[in-house]
């Protein structure tokens, strides 16, 4: 028995969010295991979840007043750390 691989999603879309994971959830060997709205989220999701797979929307907004990462700069904190 293969272990599942572990999906988080991230797309401001709703619908696009929806069907993604009603893609992943007819894959046997996959499970999404969380779900964001914005590259915040997206960081969270990733330290709370540990998944094995991130599907980022790169082209997030973002906001450099508020110091919001968009999706290109979260994409950086999803990565595990190297400690």
């Amino acid at each position: 028995m293969s272990e599942e691989t572990r999906v988080a999603l991230c797309d401001d879309h709703a619908v696009v969010r929806s069907g993604l994971r009603r893609i992943i959830d007819d894959e046997p060997d996959l499970e999404v295991v969380g779900e964001a709205s914005s590259a915040e989220e997206a960081v969270d999701v990733a330290r709370a979840e540990h998944p094995d797979v991130f599907v980022l929307d790169l082209g997030l907004p973002g906001t450099k007043a508020s110091r919001r990462p968009g999706g290109c700069s979260a994409s950086a904190h999803l990565r595990p750390s190297s400690s």
